[in-house]
């Protein structure tokens, strides 16, 4: 089984060849210089026995040079969770990913990967408070607060966004820039809200230099409700 919930899943199942070699490779670009990203990947030995078999061995890759390496993957069933950040550099807006095979073929080196990330890294985003919220549709007006736990950023900068259509997709909420944003829609329902989060204005707006706090959901509790029932003729 792939390393997903989905019972179709995919997963890249390799029987890696007598040379090393590369499994994978791709080049990034509309990248933040002075950021900081993450490039990882799960990783199985796809046998489970006892033999001496040769394991898989798997370096990863930033423009050519190896940056991290797996060392001898287990026989142990398990999916493993590889990786590594850097950052890059003044002026660098490209990278280009690799995957690479340092084992040698025989028996053994089975292998298989899923879930390969990049992505973006930066403080924890939380939204305060953190438990369920639920407010009364003739309460006041409810402030959520962005709390941020590390100092990766020097500069953060923040967008509220909304969903309509229960967290499936997201609207920017216009002027809601500041580290608190008031809910004051008093209509009965379920409001759903989040913030994404750069360090600096300029890497707000590119996809690939910011993180995405966890959604939050605010429950207009309504103070009417209307019941109705059936009662026949002369009964109380």
């Amino acid at each position: 089984q792939d390393n997903s919930d989905d019972p179709n899943g995919y997963m890249l199942v390799v029987n890696a060849s007598i040379a090393a070699g590369l499994f994978y490779e791709q080049q990034i670009d509309g990248l933040c210089e002075n950021t900081l990203y993450e490039f990882s990947a799960d990783i199985i030995n796809l046998l489970n026995t006892t033999n001496p078999n040769i394991k898989p061995n798997v370096s990863f890759l930033i423009d050519g040079t190896e940056s991290f390496s797996t060392g001898d993957i287990p026989e142990n069933g398990n999916w493993n969770t590889y990786g590594f950040t850097f950052t890059t550099t003044p002026g660098q807006t490209s990278v280009v990913l690799a995957l690479q095979n340092n084992a040698p073929g025989g028996q053994g080196n089975d292998l298989a990967i899923d879930n390969i990330n990049f992505r973006a890294c930066g403080p924890q985003t939380v939204i305060l408070p953190e438990e369920d919220v639920n407010i009364c549709a003739d309460g006041a007006p409810l402030d959520l607060n962005a709390n941020l736990i590390g100092t990766e950023y020097d500069s953060p900068a923040i967008q509220w966004q909304q969903s309509f259509d229960g967290g499936i997709t997201w609207e920017d909420i216009p002027g809601a820039n500041d580290f608190t944003f008031t809910h004051s829609e008093l209509i009965s329902g379920g409001y759903y809200y989040r913030y994404i989060l750069a360090n600096g204005n300029t890497n707000l707006s590119n996809e690939k230099c910011r993180v995405v706090s966890s959604s939050k959901i605010v429950n207009v509790v309504p103070n009417l409700f209307m019941t109705v029932d059936t009662i026949c003729d002369g009964l109380t």
